[in-house]
Formats: structure tokens, C-alpha cells, sequence
């Protein structure tokens, strides 16, 4: 909030130096700026605007709540997908992980999107408290998020299966990609 409220004040500060022909000044400036404004752009870990937008902001939640956030074997791309899909999938799996693991001792979250033949393979797991109750590798309690993320997935004619092992809830979505594509 600091950066985005001096940011006016960078800009025109900019606007005067070019102005005033003071290119040098300009370039030097120019260049503090970007690197104080880095911080607020997403990272990149696909090659899909949202999801990294998505994927950036929930790796910042999960520091503040001191959960180990971990982005690995990003392969798969999504932009078969439609962009309210990606966020409600990614976003309901990524947030169901969020609370389960952050009453955990060793709180840890991990995210992962492969090619698997032609279809996108997606696996989040993370750190959880208790077992939890899964028959036929569905969850037995299912919330809002859940079921959201169950329709997004049947969107895509895919199969979610959830597992438990050691303290680690893991969750294996296969989506298939449309075949126009």
C-alpha cells in the first residue's frame, strides 16, 4: 500500500525529468522505480496471466501465515480453460489447502499441473491436522468449495480423487482438454 500510494508522485516526478530533457536522471529513476514496483507484480509460473496472478497472491497469503508454499512441476498449461474456471478451481483447492494446513505444525502447501497424454493432470496436497474422512477417494464433508471445485472439474469431463498418507492430504484432478483445442 506504501508503493501504490507514492506512485503518482513517481510519475510525475518521471514526467518532469523527461520534460526537462534530464534523460540521465530519467533513465536512473525510471530504473528505481521498476525495481521498487517488482514486488507487486505476479510471478511467473505458467504461461497463463490468471493463474499466475492467482498463484502469486495465495504464495503471499500463505507467508503471512506461515505455510510453506510450494509451485513445482508446472509442465501442464490451462489456457484451455476458461479464466472463471481456473479461479474457481485454483482458487477453491488452493484455499481449502490454505485452512487445513495452517493449523498444522509443519504447514505446507504444494501445487503442481503436468501433461498427461493429452490431458492436464493437477495435484495440490498439503500438511492437515487429522486424518481425513475419504471413501472411494472422495471426501465425505463437502462444502461449498468442494462441490464448486467438483463442477469446474466435471466442466472439463475430468475425475478428482482424493488421498491421505503420513499427515499429507492430497488432492489429483485429470482434466480433459477440449478436443477443437
Amino acid at each position: 500500500m506504501r508503493i501504490i500510494h507514492d506512485v503518482d508522485k513517481y510519475v510525475k516526478h518521471m514526467e518532469t525529468l523527461y520534460r526537462e530533457r534530464l534523460m540521465e536522471e530519467a533513465i536512473v529513476y525510471t530504473d528505481q522505480i521498476s525495481d521498487r514496483l517488482k514486488g507487486l507484480l505476479p510471478t511467473k509460473f505458467t504461461d497463463n496471466p490468471i493463474l499466475n496472478c492467482l498463484l502469486s497472491e495465495k504464495k503471499k497469503e500463505a507467508e503471512v501465515l506461515g505455510i510453506q508454499f510450494e509451485v513445482k512441476n508446472f509442465t501442464g498449461e490451462v489456457n484451455f480453460m476458461r479464466a472463471i474456471d481456473i479461479t474457481t478451481l485454483f482458487g477453491n483447492l488452493i484455499d481449502n489447502a490454505m485452512t487445513a494446513a495452517k493449523c498444522t505444525e509443519e504447514k505446507y502447501v504444494g501445487v503442481s499441473v503436468n501433461m498427461l497424454n493429452e490431458m492436464v493432470s493437477i495435484r495440490v496436497d498439503n500438511s492437515v491436522k487429522q486424518e481425513i474422512p475419504i471413501k472411494n477417494g472422495e471426501i465425505w464433508n463437502k462444502g461449498i468449495g468442494i462441490l464448486n471445485i467438483e463442477r469446474c472439474v466435471e466442466t472439463y469431463t475430468g475425475s478428482i480423487i482424493y488421498s491421505y498418507r503420513n499427515g499429507i492430504l492430497c488432492c489429483d484432478i485429470i482434466l480433459n482438454r477440449p478436443e477443437n483445442e
